[in-house]
Parts: structure tokens; C-alpha cells; sequence
């Protein structure tokens, strides 16, 4: 439908129609504030005539000429004041040194008639301290003498001591070398040795090591027994045996005699005791205290006689006589043969052990006696002790210092005179310096009340000026009201011509149409967009095609030379057997050929190369390796199974320590909370919080009259009272813990106020029942605490230790 435009270049509707919005916005913005303006101004109006003029001061203002006659009189009577302090001042100094000097003379009056009555108490205490001191000294001369006789004896008791207690080590020495070498087994066999060292259980020891044999026999006897000496005892067989297989494993040989096998001995009933020479049955002259039935197996009936001659008188006359062995190891077996000669460190093996029971008894010996010894010493330490010559010489001492203190008293006051009385001195009159200050308070009073005067008349002034400001503001405002509204007026009529043009251009735009118009044009501009696109997409799958075609070409090409090729190599192969031969199966089925395009067989042979490629060289030795593998996986999977068995039951045990754990980690934190809030009550006096994080514990305190802070806001005194609190309740945590037996504290009261060392001071009383407390503190009241003082001071280069007890103090 055509419609009549304008002239000029044509406007879209929708531009102004969105210029008309904004300019009513910015209009109905600028109107708000100009609302805003005129509230507040307004109300600054409203509150400026709301000020009443001030009121003048009913009473005169002051003048500067009173003020200064104020302030002259003022300075008037300081001086005056001064100079009459002075002077009573002076007074009462003379006054004092007058009572000081009269309190003096009564004093020295009455300190002088006592020196009377003690001159004549000197005399008698002079007579009686000289007869004392007279007595106790004849009593020092008899004990002093009695002292150097114990002496005597008692450096000669310390001596012999030193000296047993010297040869007693010495031979604790010895004892401890013999007994190093008789471990080290260097005069054993290597099995022997070997088995002793072994700890097997039921092994009671080698013969040599349990065999007891007296002075003079060892030759003999380890002639006797030979080889026997290094035969190991055992309790039974197992014993034996183990000890068999353990010298096969370690090396080393050696002969084992087990308890159990023991047989029974049929001793002869033929009494040798009545033939000249002979010593006694071998067997009966030692002693085997940890195996006595094992004796007859290693002994026999072999005689011990006295030497070779009396031993070759019993053969010739006894024909049946036993195994003969004599002192000096010649040895004549029943048979008749004679073994003698040198023998090459004969009856050591022996002889040495007997040497260490000897030292041993010997070291034992000697430490009895270094025993007594020092009981001997120390009786005669305590009959000197008893003697009390310290105290008696102390006595001494005390007495003639007295005697010489009595002596220069009564010479002191024999030549003292009788006091003077002092010249009288009148005491001060403070009446004129009090009449002087009154007269000053009363300057002060006026001068006070004229001051204030002078600040209401100031304040006066400073009040009329801000009432004069008011009213020249309240001008300005009125005029800059009446200005707002203007403008607010003139806003109102451009907002409603704004209004109706909006009103014409929307009724023009719904005249013409415009938005169905503008709809159809943004769909035609849609579809050209997607028609470009499309044709865009059609020319790129077009060029895609025209690609593939081309190399679809090139592969054809490929696959017919391919099978150009296959074709001349099955024309060289050989021809197949005949219908009856019966390699024709296996032939056929190797020389089949698959049927398919020439595209599908190429793909199927390269396939098979690639396989067989992938399958590597041929193993020959492959199914060795698999049995083997085979074996090695079996027990693996056993051993994983006895792994998962052992994991889960070590998964069993940790479940339950982690149970057990938590159970006794709460148990330890409620008696930790127990005892910190118990022990930060008696010395802080403070209510305590435990908090349990993942990073551990937080601690809280709250002192008496303060709030729940934490550690670190804290005053060091606190923190330390604190940290004492936290120490103590953490040595009560654990089983059948009392606490702390003792306690160092070094210097822990420092940082610490008064306040907090009374606390200190009282847990230190209330808990010394259960901790011995040992403090080092420079602080007065800590030290009053204490039950007793130790301090080391230096005199003249020299160290000195002091202490002082409380119950001797107060005794």
C-alpha cells in the first residue's frame, strides 16, 4: 500500500523510536536527582531556621586588668609560701635532730646502767668460761692422742686393703684370660669345639670342660682318658645326632656321648687299696658332677699308680690286673704293652683348667678379705667419728672466742663514760604557711570562676557568628530552590514532548507494517546464507570424488599387474597327483587356491605375511622352555597363595592393633584432658579446651576473669604456666604412670609476674608430696618456697658451696 514520506533523506522508525527511549531515560534521571537535591536542600533549610539566636552571659565579662591583678597576687603569694616553707622546714629539722639526740641520750642513759649490771655478769661468766675451757682442754689432749692411734691403724687397714683389693683384681684379670682361652677352645679339636659353640639343645659339654681332677692327677688322668678328654656329653641321642649333622654342615669331626645310651657297669669286686703304689681306681679319683654314670665308660677300671716300677711289680704278680696309669703318664694297657716317653705339654688341658678354678677361688678370696678389710676400716672410721674431736675443738674455739668477747666487753665498758643530755630546741609553727595556702586556694577559686566566665562570653561570640552564617546560607538555599524548580519544570515539558513523539512514531510503525516487512527480509537473507554454503559443501565433495576416482584408476592398474604376476608363477608350479595317488588330499589342501577378486587376495596375502613376519624365527627349543616356565608358574601360584594367605592374616592383626590403637588413644586423651585441665587450675587458674585436628592437638586457655583465647595471645608468664600444665599432664599419660618423680625446672619462673609465682609457688607446695621438685631461680618467692637452698659463690679465686634447710633455719 503506498504511503506519502517526507521530505529529506529518510530516518528508519526503529532508530528513533530507540533515541525517544533514551532521552527519557536520561530525562527521568535527571529529574530523580534533581528530586534528590531538593529533599536534602529542603531539609537544610527546614534545620537552619530552626536555630534560635544565643543568648548573652548574665553575668559581666572580666577584663584583662583584674585578670593580671589576679595572676601578680597569685606569683605574690607563691613566693611567700616558699619562703615560709623554708623556714619551717629548717624548723623542723631542728626539731628533729633535737628529739633524734634526746631519744639518743635515753638510750645511752639506760644502755649505760645495763652496762653496770653486765659488767658485774661478766666477771662471774669470765671465771666460769676460763675453769670450762681449762677442763676441755685436758679432754682434748687425751682424745687427740687416742685419734693418732686410730689413724695409725687405720691407714695401716686402708693399706692392706688397697693391697688385697689390687691382688684381687689381678687375679680377677688372670681369671678372665684363662676363661677367654678355655671359650676360645684352642686346645679342642675343631668338632669339638665346633659342636660346643653350636647351642645345640641336650648338649651338656665337652669332658675336658666338666671333668674335675685333683692337684698332681692331671698327667695321669689325661694320659688315661686320650682322646676321651675331648668326647662331647650329651642327654640323649637327638641331642648326639643333631650335633652329627651340624659338623657335616660346618665342618669338624668329633665323638658324642648320649646319657640314654649309658650301660650298665659290673664293677670288680678285687680291692687294690692294700697294694704298695697304688694312688686308687681312676674313676673314683675324679669327679664328673653334670654326668657321674658317664665316669666308667671313659675310665674303666684304669689305676692310677704311683710310678712305673710299682706298676711293673703289680703286672708280674697279678697277671689279671687292669688298665695301669702312673703320675708321670707312663701308661701299661692289659694286654702288657708299656707307652712312656716325654709327653709334649702333657696334663695342660687339665692343669689349665684347675689353674682358672683357682684363680677364681683365689679372686674370691682375696675380695673376702678386701671385705673385711674395708668392715675393719670402717669401724675404725666410725670409732674416729665417735670420738666428736670436731665438735670438741669447735667447742674449743667457741669457748675462747667467748672468753675473749667477754674479756673485750668488760675492758669496753670499764672505760666507758656516763652520757650528756642535749640543749632543748622549740618545735616549728606552721600557722602563718597555712593561712598563706588558704589565701592562695581562694585566688585559685576566683580566678577559676572568671576563667569560666570568660569561655560562656568566648562561646557566646563563637555561637553569634554561626547564627549570622545560618541566615546568609538560608538565602543562598532559597535562591538555588527556586532554581531546582525551574529546572525541574522545564525537564517535566521536554519529558512529555519526548512522550508524544514516541506515541506518533509508534502509531506510524504500526501504520506501516515494519516488523512483518523486516521478518521476510532477515528469512531471505537466512536462506541466501544457506544456499552459498551448500554450494560451497556440493563443490569440495565434487573435487573429493573427481580424487578418489583417480586413485580407484591407479589401484586397478596395480591389481591387474598383480595377478598377471600370480598367474606365470602357478603355470611354473608343479601338477597335482593323479585321482588314486593319497598325497592328493594333502596336496590339494596345500595347493588350493582361495577364490575371490584380486583385490581380497591381495589383502589376504599381505595379512599372512605380515603374521608370519610377526611370528618371528622358529624356537626349536620352545617346549623345553614352556615346561619349564610351566614348573616355574606352579610355584608361583603357590607362593602367591601362601602370600595372600599370610596379607590376610596380616590384614586380620593390623585391623585389630588399629582397633586396639584408637581404644587406647582415646583412653590416653581422656586422661591427658584430665590431668591438663587438673594441673592448668592449680597454676593458672585457668579452664582449659582440647580441640583434635588432623594436625594434631589445639590447646585453649581460658584465665580467670579473661576469654577463650588461644596459646598465642597469651602473655609469656601465662604461656609458660601453660606449657608447665601441659609437661605435667603429659608424664601421667600411660600405664601405672604416677607422674613425675622428679623435676627439673631451670629458671622456668623468669617470665612469670607476681601474681603467677604466688600460683608457682602453691602448686609447688600442693604437689611436692608426689614430684620432687629441683628449681633453679633468681626469685625471692620461689626460694621461700623451697624446702632447701643450695648456691655456689666465689671467695679469693675459690669456689664455695652453701646450703641452708628449712628446718634448721626455723630451728
Amino acid at each position: 500500500m503506498p504511503t506519502a514520506r517526507p521530505s529529506g533523506k529518510p530516518k528508519p522508525l526503529s532508530g528513533e523510536l530507540r533515541l525517544a527511549d533514551q532521552e527519557r531515560a536520561s530525562l527521568e534521571g535527571l529529574l530523580r536527582r534533581l528530586a534528590q537535591d531538593l529533599g536534602e536542600s529542603e531539609a537544610r533549610l527546614t534545620r537552619l531556621r530552626s536555630l534560635s539566636e544565643p543568648v548573652a552571659p548574665s553575668e559581666p565579662e572580666p577584663t584583662p586588668e583584674v585578670m593580671q591583678g589576679y595572676r601578680q597576687r597569685l606569683q605574690e603569694l607563691q613566693a611567700a609560701i616558699q619562703t615560709e616553707e623554708h623556714q619551717l622546714k629548717a624548723q623542723q629539722q631542728a626539731f628533729e635532730r633535737y628529739l633524734q639526740a634526746q631519744a639518743t641520750y635515753e638510750a645511752q642513759k639506760q644502755a649505760y646502767e645495763q652496762m653496770l649490771a653486765q659488767k658485774s655478769a661478766l666477771e662471774a661468766d669470765r671465771g666460769r668460761l676460763e675453769a670450762e675451757l681449762k677442763h676441755l682442754q685436758g679432754q682434748l689432749a687425751r682424745l687427740q692422742a687416742r685419734e693418732n692411734e686410730l689413724r695409725a691403724q687405720l691407714n695401716e687397714r686402708v693399706k692392706q686393703e688397697g693391697q688385697a683389693q689390687s691382688e684381687a683384681r689381678a687375679a680377677e684379670s688372670e681369671a678372665r684370660r684363662l676363661e677367654a682361652m678355655l671359650r676360645s677352645g684352642s686346645d679342642l679339636a675343631e668338632g669339638p669345639k665346633r659342636a660346643r659353640e653350636a647351642g645345640i639343645p641336650g648338649l651338656i659339654g665337652v669332658v675336658a670342660d666338666l671333668l674335675q681332677v685333683p692337684a698332681g692327677l692331671e698327667l695321669a688322668i689325661e694320659v688315661a682318658m686320650g682322646g676321651r678328654m675331648q668326647w662331647v656329653l650329651t642327654e640323649h641321642e637327638q641331642a648326639a645326632q643333631a650335633a652329627v649333622q651340624h659338623l657335616k654342615q660346618h665342618g669338624g669331626r668329633a665323638t658324642f656321648l648320649p646319657r640314654t645310651l649309658l650301660r650298665a657297669f659290673r664293677e670288680r669286686e678285687r680291692d687294690w687299696s692294700k697294694v704298695q703304689g697304688v694312688v686308687g681306681v681312676a674313676r673314683r679319683l675324679v669327679q664328673l658332677p653334670a654326668c657321674p654314670e658317664a665316669l666308667p665308660s671313659l675310665l674303666g677300671e684304669t689305676l692310677v699308680m704311683e710310678s712305673l716300677d710299682a706298676a711293673l711289680a703289680l703286672v708280674r704278680t697279678h697277671p689279671d690286673h687292669p688298665r695301669i696309669v702312673t703320675l708321670e703318664g707312663e701308661l701299661l694297657e692289659t694286654s702288657g704293652a708299656i707307652t712312656g716317653g716325654r709327653v709334649q705339654r702333657g696334663g695342660q688341658m687339665l692343669a689349665l683348667r684347675r689353674r682358672y678354678q683357682e684363680t677364681q677361688a683365689e679372686a674370691r678370696r682375696l675380695n673376702a678379705e678386701a671385705e673385711a678389710l674395708r668392715a675393719q676400716t670402717e669401724s675404725l672410721r666410725a670409732e674416729l667419728a665417735g670420738l666428736d674431736l670436731p665438735n670438741l675443738l669447735r667447742r674449743q674455739t667457741e669457748l675462747g672466742s667467748e672468753l675473749k668477747a667477754v674479756q673485750a666487753s668488760f675492758s669496753r665498758l670499764s672505760h666507758s663514760p656516763a652520757p650528756q643530755a642535749p640543749p632543748p630546741a622549740a618545735p616549728p609553727q606552721p600557722e602563718r604557711l597555712q593561712a598563706l595556702r588558704n589565701e592562695r586556694e581562694a585566688l585559685n577559686a576566683q580566678m577559676a570562676q572568671e576563667r569560666e566566665v570568660s569561655s560562656q562570653w568566648q562561646r557566646y561570640r563563637e555561637d553569634l557568628e554561626r547564627y549570622h552564617q545560618a541566615h546568609k546560607e538560608m538565602g543562598e538555599l532559597e535562591t538555588r530552590l527556586h532554581r531546582l524548580r525551574s529546572e525541574q519544570g522545564e525537564l517535566g515539558q521536554k519529558l512529555t514532548a519526548i512522550q508524544a513523539r514516541k506515541t506518533e512514531l509508534e502509531q506510524a510503525q504500526r501504520s506501516l507494517n515494519l516488523r512483518h516487512l523486516e521478518g521476510a527480509l532477515y528469512a531471505a537473507r537466512g536462506r541466501t546464507r544457506a544456499l552459498s554454503e551448500e554450494e560451497t559443501r556440493l563443490i569440495a565433495r565434487t573435487n573429493q570424488l573427481l580424487s578418489d576416482l583417480e586413485a580407484l584408476h591407479l589401484t586397478q592398474a596395480r591389481r591387474e599387474a598383480t595377478i598377471e604376476t600370480l598367474q606365470q608363477e602357478l603355470a611354473e608350479l608343479p601338477p597335482l597327483p593323479g585321482p588314486d595317488d593319497p598325497l592328493r588330499d594333502g596336496a590339494a589342501s596345500l595347493y588350493r587356491v582361495e577364490e575371490g577378486s584380486s583385490r581380497s587376495l591381495a589383502r589376504a596375502l599381505s595379512e599372512t605375511e605380515a603374521a608370519l613376519e610377526a611370528l618371528g624365527p622358529i624356537n626349536h627349543l620352545a617346549e623345553q622352555e614352556y615346561a619349564l616356565l610351566s614348573e616355574d608358574i606352579q610355584k608361583l601360584e603357590v607362593a602367591l597363595q601362601e602370600s595372600e594367605t599370610v596379607v590376610r592374616k596380616l590384614e586380620a592383626e593390623l585391623h585389630l592393633v588399629q582397633s586396639e590403637y584408637r581404644e587406647r588413644m582415646q583412653q590416653v586423651y581422656a586422661t591427658f584432658k584430665e590431668k591438663f585441665a587438673h594441673y592448668a587450675s592449680a597454676l593458672l587458674d585457668a579452664e582449659v579446651e582440647l580441640e583434635r585436628t588432623h594436625q594434631g592437638l589445639e590447646l585453649i586457655l581460658k584465665p580467670a576473669g579473661k576469654r577463650t583465647v588461644n596459646l598465642n595471645l597469651l602473655s609469656m608468664g601465662e604461656r609458660t604456666m601453660g606449657a608447665l600444665a601441659f609437661l605435667f599432664a603429659l608424664s601421667e599419660v600411660g600405664e601405672g604412670s604416677g607422674g613425675l618423680p622428679i623435676a627439673v625446672l631451670d629458671e622456668v619462673d623468669a617470665p612469670l609476674d607476681e601474681a603467677n609465682i604466688q600460683r608457682f609457688c602453691r602448686f609447688l607446695q600442693h604437689f611436692k608430696g608426689q614430684t620432687q621438685f629441683i628449681l633453679v631461680t633468681h626469685q625471692k618467692r620461689t626460694m621461700e618456697a623451697c624446702d632447701a637452698l643450695y648456691g655456689v659463690t666465689t671467695e679469693k679465686g675459690v669456689s664455695r658451696v652453701y646450703s641452708i634447710k628449712r628446718e634448721e633455719a626455723l630451728a
